[in-house]
């Protein structure tokens, strides 16, 4: 390996770990903030598979506005993004939810997917 190399290797390595790091910290405080300590880390993991740290981000914010009641403030608008990481919050942990949170989550996907389709 050349100097060059095993500069670039090591830098990311180092990113990779400082990106771990980030997300299960912002996994841990999405749980704060839900109120859900197990649940939503394993939520928030997900979204990183699905959408990178930038994404998961964007969509744990908007599920807290939802959690929060925030939405019931005035129109909702949401990017693609949002409404897709709602529904997948939906469709695989409706059931972590609790059940008030999971309803307004449901309603709001199938609002929002009666919409889209006309």
């Amino acid at each position: 390996m050349t100097p060059r190399d095993a500069f670039l290797a090591e830098l990311r390595d180092r990113t990779t770990f400082h990106l771990e790091k980030l997300a299960q910290e912002s996994a841990e405080t999405f749980g704060r903030y839900l109120n859900l300590p197990e649940a939503a880390p394993r939520i928030y993991r997900r979204l990183v598979e699905v959408y990178q740290l930038d994404g998961a981000r964007e969509v744990a914010a908007c599920m807290i506005d939802l959690a929060s009641g925030v939405f019931y403030q005035g129109a909702i608008m949401l990017t693609e993004r949002e409404y897709l990481g709602l529904k997948l919050i939906r469709d695989e942990f409706s059931s972590d939810l609790p059940e008030e949170t999971a309803r307004e989550l449901q309603d709001l996907v199938d609002t929002l997917g009666r919409s889209d389709s006309t």
